[in-house]
């Protein structure tokens, strides 16, 4: 605690510690002289002792007799001061000023219980719009006029559960900071470990790729031997088979040659047409022979006419890198960014700064402990939900994916919606010729025939209550309040059809409507100003009305259900406006009807 134990001005401990109107604490003679620094006129500035006797020492010039008392700033003014000092305008016209004669301050009583004004009386009440606590006879001596005056206990039941709250939040952060520094710390080992494996594995793909090569070098060059092989053989044979022909033509020229020489001419002519023959012959064979061999030769047989083709394999290498290889990590939570307005809540959250991420998955539960179900998917981080049940804890978590898989979920965060729901009344869903105002809370019509006017918020769970305020009423108008389906008739009196539920009311009774059919017929009517409520809960499926805080009549309808939303049907001869976020009033308690 010594932190909490060291003015923030000089870095000492607190020396006559005194509290600001900003809350923070410094020592009163820090107090003093940032006061002097900030403006002259303040070091003309005193605090109240018991050695202030009914001087006022806001005096520019020299202290003068005070005229007045301000009970709450508990400062003495002279008439020239309080007028330029505490005005009565502003946040200070609450204040109490008293006579400085009637109402000379006193020392403060050692029993923080007694009230300093009245000694024998103890404090047992808080005024919040003072932040101070007084006894009954402050207020009924008026000094808290139009303030919230709260029992003591209540007020401080308040605050302590208030501060609980925030010192289990506070808690909380601590620990998820707690965790992070751990997480922090073993960053550089965790670091390490997974760079060592990733060069290991990096060497092992490396390796195994030049094993794969080699391996296809081999293979690569065993084809080339067998090519030569068998282009080596096929020469070899061509050269063994035209020796052959080579050989029978030589033997063939030589005999031809020696039957040239024969003297005998007969017997020349005897062979020398069938030699002629078998020349002419082995001359024809021996030409095609020879132009085949000439094609061959041209077509370079005797050539391996083959290249390695590695560009692939180069590309291939090129566009080596790294992809990754796990799920993200658990996204983080913001806390402060996420809160809740009537029945929508807004999630924030923070993608694992480790992590490769594509997108993120948010996924909720029903309100009641059910099981969670998706309602986003997507890159942003900030997500809106609306349309959820009033007064009612959600569960929120998320976790984040990419192409390797889905991270694990963080831890869920709760958020609770409103206990009482605040709206307005919606145009786009309402009749065109209502006229709406002060900001679609109140709303007039144009038309003599009822048109419907349907609220921005629908219910579905829980209890809601309302209330109407007739600003224009002539008597002759039959308003109809109560709930409808989102796809009402607007076009007449709320309850005419099957999707509204209403009571119409006039200047002497009222009737229950739903479906075109009237009942539970009610004495006493409304006249301008008066308020009409209505009780929607869900719990029990019925819809209840009162009028200027009574009940109308009992419960009008009952096994509603579904999402419906706060409804009336006006004409032209009323106004009404619309109260919401307000506590079901305390007598529910229902009168018997009096018929049809």
């Amino acid at each position: 605690m010594e932190s909490e134990l060291q003015c923030p001005v000089c870095l000492r401990q607190f020396s006559q510690p005194v509290l600001l109107p900003c809350a923070h604490p410094v020592c009163l003679g820090c107090a003093r002289s940032l006061a002097r620094g900030a403006d002259d006129e303040l070091d003309k500035l005193s605090e109240y002792s018991e050695a202030d006797s009914g001087v006022c020492q806001l005096c520019e010039s020299e202290p003068r007799p005070a005229a007045v008392l301000c009970q709450q700033c508990q400062v003495h003014y002279c008439t020239d001061c309080q007028r330029r000092c505490h005005p009565r305008r502003g946040p200070l016209a609450t204040h109490s000023l008293l006579p400085a004669a009637a109402a000379a301050p006193t020392a403060a009583p050692a029993d923080p219980r007694r009230c300093w004004r009245h000694a024998p009386a103890h404090c047992d009440l808080f005024c919040a719009a003072c932040d101070q606590v007084t006894c009954a006879e402050c207020r009924r001596d008026g000094g808290h006029a139009g303030h919230d005056l709260l029992p003591l206990a209540d007020a401080v039941k308040s605050q302590k559960t208030a501060l609980s709250q925030t010192l289990q939040s506070l808690s909380e952060r601590a620990k998820s900071a707690t965790e992070v520094i751990h997480r922090l710390r073993r960053a550089p080992e965790t670091v390490g470990e997974s760079c060592s494996a990733l060069e290991q594995a990096i060497t092992e793909q490396c390796d195994a790729l030049v094993a794969a090569v080699m391996a296809r070098k081999q293979r690569l060059l065993g084809h080339v031997r067998q090519e030569r092989q068998r282009k080596t053989t096929a020469a070899r044979e061509q050269v063994t088979s035209w020796t052959g022909q080579i050989h029978r033509t030589t033997g063939l020229l030589r005999f031809c040659i020696e039957t040239l020489k024969e003297p005998n001419s007969v017997a020349f002519l005897q062979m020398g047409a069938t030699l002629q023959g078998r020349a002419d012959s082995v001359l024809q064979s021996l030409d095609e022979e020879l132009k085949a061999l000439s094609q061959s030769q041209s077509q370079s047989q005797s050539q391996v006419e083959l290249t390695l083709d590695t560009s692939a394999v180069e590309q291939a290498i090129k566009q080596m890198s790294f992809m990754q290889m796990k799920p993200p990590g658990a996204p983080v939570i913001v806390h402060d960014e996420c809160c809740s307005e009537n029945n929508s809540v807004v999630l924030s959250w923070r993608a694992d700064p480790a992590s490769f991420v594509e997108g993120h998955l948010l996924e909720l539960d029903d309100g009641n402990g059910g099981p969670f179900a998706e309602v986003y998917c997507g890159q942003q981080t900030v997500c809106t939900i609306d349309g959820l049940h009033f007064n009612s804890v959600y569960k929120a978590r998320v976790r984040s994916y990419n192409a390797t898989g889905t991270g694990p979920h963080s831890p869920p965060v709760c958020l609770q919606t409103a206990e009482v729901a605040w709206f307005v009344l919606d145009p786009a869903v309402s009749h065109p010729q209502l006229r709406f105002s002060d900001s679609n809370g109140a709303v007039s019509c144009d038309s003599f025939e009822p048109c419907v006017a349907l609220a921005t918020t629908g219910f579905s769970r829980g209890v809601h209550y309302w209330e109407f305020t007739l600003e224009r009423y002539d008597g002759n108008a039959d308003p109809a309040f109560g709930v409808a389906r989102l796809d009402v008739t607007k076009s007449q009196m709320l309850g005419a059809d099957s999707l509204g539920w209403s009571m119409y009311i006039d200047a002497q009774r009222s009737w229950f409507m739903h479906a075109g059919r009237h009942e539970g017929r009610q004495e006493g009517g409304v006249r301008t100003a008066a308020v009409v409520g209505v009780l929607l809960d869900l719990g029990q499926g019925q819809l209840s009305f009162f009028v200027d805080g009574r009940p109308q009549g009992p419960p009008a309808f009952t096994d509603l259900a579904g999402t419906l939303y706060p409804a009336v049907s006006i004409n032209r001869n009323c106004k009404v406006r619309l109260r919401t976020a307000l506590e079901p009033p305390s007598d529910q308690s229902g009168t018997d009807s009096d018929g049809c």
